[in-house]
């Protein structure tokens, strides 16, 4: 393990499973959490920065803030870590990226791998610790004016609409969806047969008599 060093471990460890779960430790996923910290380093070190950023990576910033806050808030680490691997995935295919998304990326990584963080925040300039930078905020102007509405069906018919974020996974929309009122009232004494959910258009309930 020590050749792996202290962050890839620390990365490592919150990716197994939840905070309140138990899983039995084993070594056989360290490597992928390694090529992560790995990926995460050379982005830091080698990125060169412009003056802007395009406006799809923009708002995957701001989901990423959104998201990874709510995970760290919730012990939910493990879905810290896979939101900061999709953004990479995001930030990797630009050429060059604002120091903005660079700096909010190392202020959110810190928690898990504060050692490449510190040396991410020296790279970009500051003299100070990262640890002692503000968190990021969300721009919920940038949010809003990219949500999206599904509708919610129960065996074919609109029941409710929800506006969310684009790119949410089925489980999110679902229990979203299961808070509504008209929505609860329809599949109250019902057994759920089938959920068809097509990612940013539509959540449909199939249901029959319990």
């Amino acid at each position: 393990m020590a050749k792996y060093g202290a962050d890839t471990v620390r990365v490592f460890a919150c990716f197994m499973g939840p905070f309140e779960g138990s899983a039995a430790w084993s070594t056989t996923g360290i490597v992928g959490s390694h090529r992560f910290v790995k990926r995460l380093f050379n982005l830091f070190m080698d990125t060169p920065h412009s003056g802007q950023s395009e406006d799809e990576l923009t708002l995957a910033l701001h989901q990423t803030i959104t998201r990874v806050t709510a995970s760290y808030a919730n012990f939910r680490f493990n879905t810290a870590v896979s939101t900061l691997m999709e953004f990479l995935n995001q930030v990797e295919r630009y050429p060059s990226v604002t120091p903005q998304v660079l700096e909010t990326l190392a202020i959110l990584v810190s928690p898990l791998a504060p050692h490449i963080a510190e040396q991410a925040w020296a790279r970009l300039g500051h003299s100070d610790s990262v640890t002692n930078q503000p968190w990021p905020q969300a721009d919920q102007a940038v949010l809003a004016a990219a949500r999206v509405t599904v509708p919610v069906q129960v065996n074919g018919k609109v029941r409710a609409t929800l506006t969310l974020e684009p790119g949410q996974d089925e489980e999110v929309v679902t229990q979203a969806a299961k808070q509504q009122g008209n929505v609860q009232r329809h599949l109250a004494d019902k057994e759920i047969v089938k959920i068809v959910y097509v990612p940013d258009r539509l959540l449909n309930f199939v249901v029959r008599d319990a």
